[in-house]
Protein backbone atom coordinates (compact mmCIF):
# COMPACT_ATOMS: atom_id res chain seq x y z
CA UNK A 1 0.00 0.00 0.00
CA UNK A 2 2.71 2.35 0.88
CA UNK A 3 3.90 1.93 -2.74
CA UNK A 4 0.57 2.77 -3.92
CA UNK A 5 0.33 5.42 -1.94
CA UNK A 6 3.46 7.21 -2.69
CA UNK A 7 2.67 6.61 -6.98
CA UNK A 8 -1.01 7.88 -6.41
CA UNK A 9 -0.56 10.01 -3.02
CA UNK A 10 -3.07 9.58 -0.18
CA UNK A 11 -5.54 12.46 -1.53
CA UNK A 12 -6.21 11.10 -5.06
CA UNK A 13 -6.93 7.46 -3.41
CA UNK A 14 -9.26 9.04 -0.85
CA UNK A 15 -10.73 10.82 -3.51
CA UNK A 16 -11.29 7.50 -5.24
CA UNK A 17 -11.89 5.33 -2.59
CA UNK A 18 -14.37 8.07 -1.70
CA UNK A 19 -16.33 8.11 -4.82
CA UNK A 20 -16.25 4.52 -5.25
CA UNK A 21 -18.48 4.56 -1.85
CA UNK A 22 -20.65 6.78 -2.89
CA UNK A 23 -21.45 4.54 -6.02
CA UNK A 24 -21.90 1.76 -4.37
CA UNK A 25 -23.85 3.23 -1.68
CA UNK A 26 -26.27 4.74 -4.08
CA UNK A 27 -26.42 1.68 -6.08
CA UNK A 28 -27.90 -0.15 -3.56
CA UNK A 29 -30.51 2.78 -2.51
CA UNK A 30 -31.70 2.43 -6.14
CA UNK A 31 -32.12 -1.49 -5.35
CA UNK A 32 -34.39 -0.58 -2.55
CA UNK A 33 -36.37 1.79 -4.47
CA UNK A 34 -37.17 -0.38 -7.34
CA UNK A 35 -38.66 -2.79 -5.03
CA UNK A 36 -40.58 0.32 -3.42
CA UNK A 37 -43.40 -0.76 -5.70
CA UNK A 38 -43.58 -3.90 -4.54
CA UNK A 39 -44.34 -2.77 -0.79
CA UNK A 40 -45.32 -0.23 1.05
CA UNK A 41 -43.67 -1.24 4.09
CA UNK A 42 -39.94 -0.62 5.14
CA UNK A 43 -36.36 -1.29 3.67
CA UNK A 44 -36.12 -4.21 6.53
CA UNK A 45 -39.70 -5.83 4.92
CA UNK A 46 -38.02 -5.27 1.53
CA UNK A 47 -34.71 -7.07 2.05
CA UNK A 48 -36.65 -10.18 3.16
CA UNK A 49 -36.59 -10.92 -0.70
CA UNK A 50 -33.80 -12.98 -1.10
CA UNK A 51 -32.32 -11.24 -4.53
CA UNK A 52 -32.70 -8.31 -2.95
CA UNK A 53 -30.41 -9.21 0.04
CA UNK A 54 -27.97 -10.61 -1.26
CA UNK A 55 -27.19 -7.67 -4.47
CA UNK A 56 -27.59 -5.71 -1.06
CA UNK A 57 -25.56 -7.55 0.99
CA UNK A 58 -22.54 -7.39 -1.50
CA UNK A 59 -23.20 -3.63 -2.56
CA UNK A 60 -23.05 -3.06 1.36
CA UNK A 61 -20.06 -5.19 1.86
CA UNK A 62 -18.08 -3.25 -0.59
CA UNK A 63 -18.88 -0.13 0.73
CA UNK A 64 -18.33 -0.88 4.21
CA UNK A 65 -14.89 -2.03 3.26
CA UNK A 66 -14.02 1.17 1.40
CA UNK A 67 -15.65 3.05 3.86
CA UNK A 68 -13.34 1.90 6.43
CA UNK A 69 -9.99 1.96 4.29
CA UNK A 70 -10.95 5.50 3.46
CA UNK A 71 -11.53 6.08 7.33
CA UNK A 72 -7.66 4.41 8.07
CA UNK A 73 -6.25 7.51 5.71
CA UNK A 74 -8.20 9.87 7.05
CA UNK A 75 -6.61 9.13 10.33
CA UNK A 76 -9.21 9.60 13.03
CA UNK A 77 -9.82 6.83 15.33
CA UNK A 78 -13.54 7.96 16.53
CA UNK A 79 -14.48 8.51 13.05
CA UNK A 80 -13.07 5.22 12.15
CA UNK A 81 -15.02 3.30 15.15
CA UNK A 82 -18.35 4.90 14.63
CA UNK A 83 -18.30 3.80 10.97
CA UNK A 84 -17.19 0.10 11.89
CA UNK A 85 -20.17 -0.18 14.11
CA UNK A 86 -22.43 1.41 11.61
CA UNK A 87 -20.63 -1.28 8.83
CA UNK A 88 -21.52 -4.18 12.02
CA UNK A 89 -24.86 -2.76 12.28
CA UNK A 90 -25.84 -2.64 8.51
CA UNK A 91 -24.15 -6.58 7.87
CA UNK A 92 -26.37 -7.49 11.17
CA UNK A 93 -29.96 -6.24 9.26
CA UNK A 94 -28.82 -8.13 6.44
CA UNK A 95 -27.89 -11.60 8.08
CA UNK A 96 -31.02 -11.58 10.17
CA UNK A 97 -34.40 -11.42 9.21
CA UNK A 98 -36.64 -8.32 10.26
CA UNK A 99 -39.17 -10.03 12.07
CA UNK A 100 -36.98 -11.35 14.73
CA UNK A 101 -36.01 -9.63 17.95
CA UNK A 102 -32.08 -9.14 17.25
CA UNK A 103 -32.78 -6.96 13.85
CA UNK A 104 -33.86 -4.32 16.33
CA UNK A 105 -30.50 -4.52 17.98
CA UNK A 106 -28.94 -3.90 14.57
CA UNK A 107 -31.65 -1.26 13.37
CA UNK A 108 -30.51 0.45 16.68
CA UNK A 109 -26.57 0.17 16.17
CA UNK A 110 -27.08 1.46 12.46
CA UNK A 111 -29.44 4.31 13.38
CA UNK A 112 -26.75 5.54 16.76
CA UNK A 113 -23.91 5.24 14.10
CA UNK A 114 -25.26 7.58 11.98
CA UNK A 115 -26.13 10.29 14.52
CA UNK A 116 -22.95 9.98 16.21
CA UNK A 117 -20.92 9.96 12.76
CA UNK A 118 -23.08 13.16 12.08
CA UNK A 119 -22.90 15.14 15.13
CA UNK A 120 -19.36 14.34 15.33
CA UNK A 121 -18.17 15.98 12.36
CA UNK A 122 -20.72 18.64 12.33
CA UNK A 123 -19.56 19.66 15.81
CA UNK A 124 -15.95 19.14 14.94
CA UNK A 125 -16.51 21.10 11.59
CA UNK A 126 -19.04 23.73 12.82
CA UNK A 127 -20.23 23.69 9.19
CA UNK A 128 -23.73 24.99 8.41
CA UNK A 129 -24.35 23.37 5.68
CA UNK A 130 -23.54 19.97 7.78
CA UNK A 131 -25.16 20.33 10.91
CA UNK A 132 -28.08 21.30 9.01
CA UNK A 133 -27.78 17.90 7.70
CA UNK A 134 -27.84 16.81 11.23
CA UNK A 135 -30.81 18.20 12.53
CA UNK A 136 -32.82 17.18 8.69
CA UNK A 137 -31.47 13.56 9.70
CA UNK A 138 -33.06 13.99 13.67
CA UNK A 139 -36.36 15.40 11.81
CA UNK A 140 -36.54 12.60 9.36
CA UNK A 141 -36.31 9.91 11.88
CA UNK A 142 -39.15 11.61 14.20
CA UNK A 143 -40.80 11.38 11.32
CA UNK A 144 -40.34 7.49 10.28
CA UNK A 145 -41.00 7.00 13.44
CA UNK A 146 -44.75 8.99 13.22
CA UNK A 147 -45.50 8.17 10.04
CA UNK A 148 -45.47 4.31 9.53
CA UNK A 149 -47.22 4.56 6.12
CA UNK A 150 -44.79 6.54 4.38
CA UNK A 151 -41.66 4.53 6.39
CA UNK A 152 -40.08 3.58 3.31
CA UNK A 153 -39.94 7.10 2.00
CA UNK A 154 -38.56 8.24 5.22
CA UNK A 155 -35.90 5.49 5.47
CA UNK A 156 -34.38 6.35 2.29
CA UNK A 157 -34.43 10.20 2.63
CA UNK A 158 -32.59 9.07 5.36
CA UNK A 159 -30.12 6.57 3.88
CA UNK A 160 -30.02 9.56 1.30
CA UNK A 161 -29.31 12.33 3.69
CA UNK A 162 -26.62 10.19 5.17
CA UNK A 163 -24.85 9.36 2.21
CA UNK A 164 -24.40 13.39 1.10
CA UNK A 165 -23.54 14.28 4.77
CA UNK A 166 -20.47 11.36 4.52
CA UNK A 167 -19.68 12.97 0.84
CA UNK A 168 -19.95 16.69 1.51
CA UNK A 169 -18.07 16.07 5.13
CA UNK A 170 -14.94 14.50 3.42
CA UNK A 171 -14.79 16.97 0.32
CA UNK A 172 -14.95 19.88 2.77
CA UNK A 173 -12.49 18.44 5.41
CA UNK A 174 -10.42 15.99 4.20
CA UNK A 175 -7.51 14.28 6.57
CA UNK A 176 -4.00 14.20 6.28
CA UNK A 177 -2.99 10.03 7.06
Amino acid sequence: MVGVTSILGKRVIQNVVLLLMFIVYGNAICKIYVHFKETDASVSSILKDEECNQYVFWTMSLMCILAVIYEIFRNDTLSLNVILQLCIGILGLLIFDFTTWIHYIFVTIVFVSIILFMYYHSVKTNHFILISMFHLEWILSILTMVHHSQMLNYEIYLLINFALFYTLEHLLYPRKG
